[in-house]
């Protein structure tokens, strides 16, 4: 959902499931290259070097852009992992075409997946969706779905996913499950993982009215990573916090050590309003979770306030945590803002970070003016940080 550049009022959230074998507390898959050789001491992160300026864009950014890989493909929801010398990107995709700007994508939106061999080249594999709605029309995500994001533990792969019955209806949105022993063929789990507490009624606060349910209205947008042998799985979370007066985006977590048993979930993350005002900020979106120098780093888009019911996608922002949980340290500004590129003037979205040596990478989404830059609505960029 790292979609859309306006897109109604509320947006996504998350929880259960199953599955066994052997744990791994990476975000990558049995024998991933992501960890640093330990014969080759040149390949050492200096991990201060992450700051806002680090990133420095690829020259021929999107390099995933409209019409990729097949005819009026809109390209959003990038999440990356890498198994052995080889790069897996989960991407979602619509093909609705060129509408009256700007361009929806909001109909049957599949979860494709990519390879490559250099973090920018990329070709599917295999050339159909390997994720899609189910055959059921009437099921919780009839109608799409999208931003996976996937980890490898105890055995399997896991993917995480928003899907939906009705996208003009965003209390719908909920948070599934599907497990796969090649990241290929999936299984979803029956029914949601994640669903908001009571999306249709007025706000639900405690006797102390300092904090409404922090998840009552919307969920979604999973971000999982494996940190001490558990999924930790950050998600958006919207709902009104009294002191603001209105709807707020936040970013929330739920654990589990094996994938079928669920914490409670909790709000980790709320928006630091001296960087950005509740006057005009909504909140966090689309976490991304990795795991750097042994602490938890979430890569997340700002959303502002355009009107009471539409919002925009405008930045990308990071913070870290030593224990994932709490002590957030926040960067004073955001990574990137969507006025930085022409391709994406609409909008940024949907960050999705890997470790490789010393190259950190970031993929992510946006939405530019398809009548101003041809081929350029809803594409997917990326940029390197040498640490």
């Amino acid at each position: 959902m790292q979609r859309k550049i306006l897109f109604s009022i509320l947006t996504l959230a998350l929880i259960p499931f199953f599955y066994n074998a052997c744990s791994q507390s990476s975000n990558t898959a049995p024998n991933s290259a992501n960890k640093v050789p330990v014969d080759d001491p040149s390949a050492t992160p200096d991990f201060s070097k992450l700051t806002p300026t680090c990133f420095v864009p690829e020259t021929n950014n999107p390099i995933i852009r409209l019409g990729s890989f097949f005819s009026d493909s809109l390209w959003n929801d990038p999440h990356v992992i890498k198994v052995e010398n080889q790069f897996i990107m989960y991407a979602t995709a619509d093909t609705i075409g060129r509408l009256p700007l700007p361009v929806h994508y909001e109909e049957n939106i599949k979860i494709y997946r990519l390879v490559s061999t250099d973090a920018k080249n990329w070709t599917l594999s295999p050339s159909i969706a390997v994720f899609e709605r189910p055959t059921d029309p009437m099921a919780w995500d009839g109608k799409s779905t999208e931003t996976p994001s996937v980890v490898f533990f105890k055995g399997q792969y896991h993917m995480f996913y928003t899907g939906y019955a009705n996208q003009k209806d965003p209390v719908g949105y909920k948070i599934g499950h599907a497990a796969s022993t090649d990241g290929i063929s999936w299984t979803r789990r029956p029914g949601a993982l994640i669903s908001p507490t009571n999306p249709t009624a007025g706000p639900s606060c405690n006797a102390g009215i300092t904090e409404c349910d922090f998840m009552q209205y919307v969920v979604g947008e999973p971000g999982a990573v494996v940190f001490n042998e558990k999924i930790y799985l950050y998600f958006m979370a919207q709902g009104v916090v009294p002191a603001e007066g209105r709807h707020a985006n936040a970013i929330a977590l739920t654990t589990s050590t094996d994938g079928v048993t669920w914490g409670t979930p909790q709000k980790v993350l709320a928006p630091d309003r001296s960087i950005y005002p509740f006057a005009t900020w909504r909140g966090y979106s689309t976490p991304n979770a990795v795991v750097l120098n042994n602490q938890v780093h979430l890569f997340f888009d700002v959303v502002y306030d355009t009107t009471g019911s539409m919002f925009s996608q405008e930045k990308i922002h990071h913070a870290f945590s030593v224990d994932g949980i709490s002590d957030w340290t926040t960067d004073g500004t955001a990574l990137f803002d969507r006025s930085q590129f022409s391709w994406s003037d609409y909008g940024i979205n949907g960050p999705s970070v890997l470790q490789d040596g010393k190259n950190l990478y970031i993929w992510f989404g946006g939405q530019g003016n398809v009548s101003a830059f041809p081929n350029m609505n809803f594409g997917i960029a990326m940029a390197t940080c040498r640490l």
